[in-house]
Parts: structure tokens; sequence; C-alpha cells
């Protein structure tokens, strides 16, 4: 991983960058990718399925997750870029009212900060409503997990949040990014990071 604030941060690791976006996949979605091929192999060897039914299961497979780039690609070496300071992602399945929540933090980060932050929403459509799968990161100088709904459903002892993402939650991550990505945080440490050592 490489941060904002490192020595080895280059131009190409900004998000606004072309190399960017030629950079390998992450190891995660090689896998992925991968075992769905053989899954898909795995289908056509068998035989178990009607020409329509195959169809379909490699219809639902190609559409499990989908990307879409809402913000507008600019030259790392631009006015624009130059203001760059974190990477918001947004998680969410692909229900209405998740994609308009995630529209809406796109819409007050973009007032809010600008280029500052590049917002991007991924939406998982095999996600169903048990997963309770709404999550908002964020990757600047440290990388912090600003909501999750799972987690507050499911009572984790680590997470104090609210499940559900509404104004007064959109509000919270608006003061919370403008933190994260201020000189105060850069330069400031967590003491839970510190938890064991000893001085001396």
């Amino acid at each position: 991983e490489v941060f904002f604030d490192d020595d080895n941060f280059m131009p190409y690791d900004s998000v606004f960058s072309d190399e960017f976006y030629n950079k390998d996949p992450p190891k995660d979605q090689v896998e992925l990718e991968k075992l769905l091929d053989e899954f898909r192999t795995d289908v056509v060897e068998a035989g178990n399925l009607t020409s329509k039914e195959e169809e379909e299961m490699m219809d639902y497979m190609d559409d499990m997750v989908s990307f879409k780039n809402f913000t507008e690609r600019i030259r790392y070496d631009s006015p624009e870029a130059s203001e760059f300071q974190g990477h918001l992602v947004v998680a969410c399945s692909a229900a209405d009212s998740d994609l308009e929540i995630a529209e809406a933090i796109t819409a007050r980060m973009e007032k809010e900060f600008g280029r500052r932050i590049y917002v991007e929403t991924r939406c998982y459509k095999h996600a169903r409503p048990e997963d309770y799968l709404f999550e908002v990161w964020l990757e600047s100088y440290d990388v912090d997990l600003l909501h999750s709904k799972r987690r507050a459903t499911f009572g984790s002892a680590t997470w104090a949040g609210p499940a559900e993402c509404d104004g007064d939650q959109i509000d919270f991550l608006v003061e919370e990014v403008g933190y994260l990505i201020g000189e105060d945080h850069r330069y400031s440490y967590r003491l839970y990071e510190y938890e064991g050592i000893e001085e001396g």
C-alpha cells in the first residue's frame, strides 16, 4: 500500500492518472475471475443445462459485479489533480435505496470537497438484503472504515456507528473526511496503534 504522504508516492499512484488504471488488478479480483472462468468451464463440460439455461447462467455470472466510472478522467499533472487528497469508496448492493444514498454521498462530497475527494461507488449485484452491505471507506493518509451497516446490525464490539446512512450520518461523513484529509490528522498519531509499546 502507498499512502499520499509517503516519499515514494508517485504521480501515477493518483486515481486521476491514466497510469493508475493500467496497473495489475488486485490479487482477489484475479482469483475471483479465475474461479468464475473455472466454474463456466465446469458448467459447459457437465452438459446438465439446456442452451437457454446455460446462457442465463453465464449472463448472471458476468453481471455479478459491475463498474461504472462517474468521474471524468483527469491528467495527474493538471491543476485539478494536484488537489487530490483522498479516495472515498461506497460499497453497496444494487438496491435502488442503496444507490440513492450512494448518489447523495457523492453529490455531497463533490459540494464540500470538489476535486480533493474522488468518490467511487462499488455496486455488488449479488449482495442480498440479509448481507446488510453498505460500507464507506476512505483511503487518504490512512485507510479508514467510516460507515458499516453490517457491523452496526450485528453489534460488533468495535463498532458504535449507526446502521442507516441518513442525512445526519452523511453530515458525519463530511466532517470525518474533512478531518482525515487535513494536516491535523496527517501529523497526528493514534494511541491504539501503539498499544503495548513501553517507553525505554
